[in-house]
């Protein structure tokens, strides 16, 4: 269903999963932190644990809210996760909750500036990075393993602890482009928000290189492949915009890293690839089968043709992009926009080209799906 597009929605366990297949080879799956796979359904189990993770393919895991639905999105707010659980054994929810309440009200969630009044140990990417490490202790060195760490961070606000915030003091980063000083009409510090989103991202470059290091002293780094990727990106301020939501470069093209045996170490490819395929190159890593329901393709396998396109979709628009040209339809019928960028001569989605472009826009379209 369309809706389904939306991660405000529970996943149907009864879907085919990757977690699944992977499981019946023999593999122990686990995963921790924010997944966003029952979004809707607010309980996650306060060790971390509910009977719809085991119907998902996980055999082990340690669920925890995001952010902002960690403080309940207008519902009263009791411990309904591990991590809201953790912060009232340790007398810091309420502290959560108000000072989510006053960037809500001073500023915006996107553009509040200060620092989380948590410690570090208390900050919502530690609690997550410290349950991929438990999750690690709890799983047999026998027998091959799939580990999927899902940091809430960064992601707005914008709330590194203190500790990581003061690591950029006074440093200077680009200006947003096509910027404005307001935001839902409040004012923006464009330079603290982009200070506090590299801390939030070196905190979590910071786990990544402690769970490798957990991995290594197991004697197994040898024989695992990472992967390292985002679910959506953020603009910053670019185009007056922050979050996600819309189809430009900042919000929709994200990080992936792979790395490990097989793989060449320092190589770039310009391939394209979209977040479907990570679940093919796991399978294909694995030696399994791919389903002829997974729409998708192993990347690094010069067995499968690589992409022509890549889609994009969300609420009120859709994109086709190719390595060098980006369709964006988007609007209700009545009123459509149609955009076209060059993304060779114009990274920053600046100047529409569409209406002199029609053999391009007629080709991307013809690859956008029917609704």
């Amino acid at each position: 269903a369309y809706r389904e597009m939306f991660n405000g929605y529970d996943m149907d366990p009864s879907r085919q999963t990757v977690w699944q297949l992977l499981r019946t080879a023999g593999y122990r799956t686990l995963t921790c932190g924010k997944n966003d796979l029952h979004k809707k359904t607010r309980w996650k189990g306060l060790d971390g644990w509910t009977q719809v993770l085991g119907q998902y393919g996980f055999s082990d895991a340690i669920d925890q809210s995001g952010k902002m639905d960690a403080v309940g999105g207008g519902l009263p707010v009791t411990p309904h996760c591990s991590y809201t659980q953790y912060l009232q054994s340790n007398g810091k929810l309420d502290l959560f909750k108000e000072d989510y309440a006053r960037r809500k009200t001073e500023s915006t969630y996107a553009t509040s500036d200060w620092p989380s009044p948590l410690q570090r140990d208390d900050y919502c990417d530690d609690f997550c990075g410290r349950n991929a490490l438990e999750l690690l202790s709890r799983t047999p060195r026998e027998g091959p393993w799939m580990l999927w760490v899902n940091f809430p961070g960064p992601h707005d606000p914008m709330d590194p602890p203190r500790e990581l915030q003061a690591r950029y003091d006074g440093v200077v980063f680009p200006d947003p482009i096509a910027a404005s000083n307001t935001y839902q009409n409040k004012p923006v510090n464009h330079q603290r928000v982009r200070r506090n989103y590299a801390a939030e991202c070196e905190g979590i470059d910071e786990w990544v290189g402690t769970i490798l290091d957990a991995v290594e002293q197991r004697g197994q780094l040898d024989n695992t492949i990472v992967i390292f990727a985002s679910d959506h990106g953020e603009m910053l301020g670019d185009h007056g915009r922050f979050t996600k939501h819309v189809p430009y470069e900042g919000s929709v093209h994200v990080p992936l890293i792979v790395a490990g045996p097989g793989i060449d170490a320092g190589r770039v490819d310009d391939s394209l690839v979209e977040l479907i395929d990570i679940s093919a190159f796991m399978l294909d890593r694995a030696g399994l089968g791919i389903p002829e329901t997974f729409e998708t393709r192993p990347f690094l396998n010069s067995s499968f043709a690589p992409r022509d396109y890549q889609h994009s979709a969300l609420r009120d628009w859709q994109a086709v992009c190719t390595r060098t040209h980006k369709l964006v339809i988007s609007g209700p019928a009545e009123s459509r926009r149609t955009e076209l960028f060059d993304l060779v001569t114009d990274p920053a989605e600046l100047h529409n080209i569409a209406d002199s472009h029609p053999q391009i826009v007629a080709k991307l379209a013809g690859q956008l799906p029917k609704t």
